[in-house]
């Protein structure tokens, strides 16, 4: 794979900065957007009814804050599920350059409202651009398929380790970036920048990542990739249906945990008995995130290389990571307490990115699109339903017991490792099932050559290694079948 010169991951960590502006920092955009409205209205009438107080921009930043959640999330999924497993006919790069193509749209929008300081109904365009080209939530299901297409067996769980690091660094750089620039500047040099950045990566995706699917010549029609979502869970092939469907489980279970934890350290932390500031969260925000992102990108390798753990091994790290921090959190009372977390959630993303291993190397090459569709769509379920549970768990404990939320999100951590655990002892290892029953990169590129033969044709395929001859026999329907003689 060393014709791959590029790699996905720049493309991964400028979508997370544009969504980090556009979503977790947009609330400040929406404030300012509000106050001004607000504040033109009472100066036209001197009626001071129709002035309003601190409480009233507040509940009207929080409705519009919820409506573009809305439009960014729910077409997203759609676009998603589809997009992603058209990938695996026409190509990984479409992944890529929708949902930048739909940023650069926000950006664009939202600099135009600021310039000309238009009612905050027209950032509803900008909001409907990302939904509908895919978020990040396709970028990173494309950037997922294209990494799993171009790494090697013994590879593919540190990159797609890396890929969640950069994810989270993209977040921790965004929050701490853009926030001192808009406090030390304004909003439009952040608009801007961003605006350029995405711009720039559209040529990049375009020219210069090498395309790793070869276009499918047969129709793409709407029903045959609907096929394709279906048949990448329906299939049985080697008896791998219940496994994927325990990881797309877990996929599910992990995001709900993991995605909505900022949030939660938001509600806590503001609260008693710690009483931060928003500052003092901000800090603590970044440190967190800043520790989940280096061990993404520099632990996991070392545990693999030097202490030989496998991919089940590393999950029930991660999951002990997860469980520790969030522990200390619930348990702690004063600041030095509660930042013993931080080095404790090295590894505490590390799940996720075996999750997606797992599934990666339970499809073939033909399918990954559609496999990682399924997974970023049920990711996006746990960013919109993780908020949820925790605003009402919160809501409901914060007189008695404030810290709740984090006991829970250590009984599914734990939930989830057990879970591993029965999925070890009931399948056992999958690297064994790989080597003995899928096709190795030489059999899959010749299938793809060969899919448009007719039924009856067969070609003899040599390997020039073992000298074994296997005779196979194409469809058309993409079904390929062996007999070794």
């Amino acid at each position: 794979m060393a014709r791959y010169l590029v790699n996905v991951e720049s493309v991964v960590l400028i979508t997370s900065l544009a969504l980090t502006l556009t979503s977790t920092l947009a609330v400040l955009f929406i404030e300012h957007i509000v106050q001004l409205e607000l504040n033109a209205t009472c100066l036209s009438n001197s009626s001071e009814s129709t002035c309003y107080t601190v409480e009233d921009v507040q509940v009207i930043v929080s409705n519009w804050t919820t409506i573009f959640l809305v439009c960014q999330t729910f077409p997203a999924l759609l676009i998603t599920l589809y997009v992603s497993t058209l990938s695996d006919r026409i190509g990984r790069k479409i992944t890529m350059i929708l949902p930048t193509i739909g940023f650069i749209v926000a950006m664009i929008n939202y600099s135009i409202v600021y310039v000309y300081v238009l009612p905050i109904e027209y950032l509803l365009v900008g909001n409907i651009a990302i939904g509908f080209s895919g978020s990040i939530t396709l970028v990173r299901s494309g950037a997922s398929s294209y990494i799993s297409d171009t790494a090697s067996k013994n590879n593919l769980t540190f990159r797609l380790s890396v890929l969640q690091g950069v994810a989270m660094l993209g977040i921790a750089l965004g929050q701490l970036g853009f926030s001192l620039w808009i406090e030390y500047s304004s909003f439009l040099p952040s608009f801007l920048f961003m605006t350029v950045m995405l711009v720039l990566s559209v040529p990049y995706i375009m020219y210069f990542i090498e395309e790793t699917v070869t276009e499918n010549q047969t129709a793409t029609s709407v029903g045959k990739v609907l096929t394709d979502m279906i048949q990448v869970v329906k299939n049985n092939t080697n008896d791998r249906r219940c496994r994927i469907i325990s990881w797309l489980i877990l996929r599910f279970m992990t995001s709900i945990l993991i995605n909505p934890f900022g949030v939660a350290m938001m509600l806590y932390f503001i609260g008693p008995p710690l009483l931060w500031s928003t500052t003092e969260i901000g800090y603590f925000t970044f440190s967190f995130i800043m520790s989940l992102t280096l061990g993404m990108l520099f632990i996991t390798k070392p545990l693999q290389k030097y202490c030989n753990m496998s991919d089940y091994s590393l999950f029930y790290l991660g999951s002990l990571s997860a469980m520790s921090s969030s522990l200390i959190i619930a348990a702690g009372t004063t600041d030095a307490v509660v930042y013993l977390s931080v080095p404790m959630a090295l590894l505490a993303v590390l799940p996720k990115a075996i999750v997606e291993a797992q599934l990666s190397k339970l499809v073939e090459k033909n399918e990954r699109g559609a496999i990682f569709a399924q997974a970023g769509v049920l990711d996006n379920l746990g960013f919109l339903l993780g908020p949820i549970w925790i605003g009402v768990t919160y809501s409901a404990t914060v007189e008695t017991n404030p810290s709740l939320i984090f006991y829970i999100m250590f009984a599914g951590a734990l939930i989830n490792m057990l879970l591993v655990i029965f999925i070890q002892l009931k399948f056992g290892s999958i690297e064994e099932t790989m080597d003995s029953s899928f096709k190795s990169e030489e059999e899959y590129i010749a299938s793809e050559e060969t899919h448009l033969l007719p039924t009856s044709s067969k070609v003899l395929l040599k390997d020039s290694i073992a000298g074994d001859h296997t005779t196979t026999t194409y469809t058309t329907n993409r079904t390929i079948t062996y007999h070794q003689s």
